[in-house]
């Protein structure tokens, strides 16, 4: 039976064993179910897919039933195919070329992982590539963390701040965190009170702030408390 697109149909979903009912024939559906079933679309403006369709012949279509139960269709599906919420036109103008995405002028390997299939075991699995290593929830985070830092020739000790975590060209954070400090190997950007900055490394960050010696021998011990340093002098 040959069908067109769009064209009024009847259907049945449970095995023609109920009543027909009106819908628009959007196609074949080769991956749903039996091999021969049609995607249709229902007044619910959802496709669904099933083997038992008809075309409504033009003498059917004359009829005041079939008129009606037409009329109705329509009505139903405008309502949520014809949506005027708001204003979603936009114009190319409006954006600069370095912001706009074409996949045609993307590089071979942004198109390689960007069609990439991630299978949902994958991600539950954390087999992911680049996921094999996970940060350990119990390390300590040090964003936002004030401490004090030896730096030029004479080791003076000057004030500075932690303000991020660096991340790779592909946004992803750099180094691994572990409860072991000798382990954590994350990298972070730290900022003097002269603004220059620095990167450092997770694991001297936490030997800065655990055990720190002023120019008299004393040794201090040094503990986050909100944005403020307490230190604790013991001889």
């Amino acid at each position: 039976m040959d069908f067109t697109i769009y064209g009024w149909v009847y259907y049945q979903t449970d095995g023609a064993l109920g009543t027909n009912k009106i819908g628009r024939w959007l196609g074949v559906s080769q991956r749903t179910g039996p091999m021969m079933t049609y995607w249709i679309l229902p007044k619910s403006g959802r496709p669904i897919s099933t083997d038992t369709v008809q075309n409504i012949t033009e003498t059917e279509k004359q009829t005041d039933v079939v008129k009606e139960q037409m009329a109705q269709w329509t009505t139903d599906v405008s309502k949520i195919l014809d949506a005027r919420t708001g204003d979603i036109s936009w114009g190319k103008d409006e954006i600069p070329p370095q912001l706009m995405f074409d996949l045609e002028l993307e590089d071979k390997e942004f198109k390689c992982n960007f069609n990439k299939l991630i299978k949902a075991d994958d991600v539950d699995n954390g087999t992911l590539q680049g996921t094999t290593e996970t940060d350990d929830i119990n390390a300590q985070n040090y964003v936002n963390m004030e401490t004090g830092l030896r730096r030029g020739q004479e080791g003076e000790l000057q004030p500075a701040v932690v303000h991020r975590r660096l991340v790779d060209a592909e946004g992803n954070p750099m180094g691994v965190a572990n409860n072991n400090q000798l382990l954590d190997t994350r990298q972070y950007k730290v900022e003097y009170e002269d603004g220059s900055t620095k990167v450092l490394a997770a694991n001297l960050l936490a030997e800065n702030l655990l055990a720190q010696v002023d120019e008299h021998g004393h040794r201090h011990l040094l503990r986050k408390r909100s944005r403020n340093i307490v230190l604790m002098r013991r001889q």
